[in-house]
């Protein structure tokens, strides 16, 4: 997991910036993209708890994939 913890604290802001961006972008004029997501997720099953891991893998398997790019880029975020 070292490509995760070379670049934490860029992974961590990118994280915020696109789940607050997730809950501002209007779908239509009453959902937002993050329940947009969720709900096409609703037509693979309708267990909300198992439907809820997957996303949470989903958007954690985004995250070290980035990380992982970034890694092999050598690009650093250093504060």
């Amino acid at each position: 997991m070292t490509a995760v913890s070379k670049n934490a604290i860029g992974i961590y802001v990118l994280s915020m910036l696109l789940s607050k961006s997730f809950y501002l972008i209007k779908v239509n004029s009453n959902e937002n993209l993050h329940s947009f997501l969720f709900k096409q997720l609703l037509t693979v099953s309708t267990d909300t708890k198992l439907l809820s891991l997957i996303y949470a893998l989903v958007v954690v398997s985004f995250y070290v994939l980035v990380s992982y790019y970034l890694r092999r880029k050598n690009l650093y975020f250093k504060v």
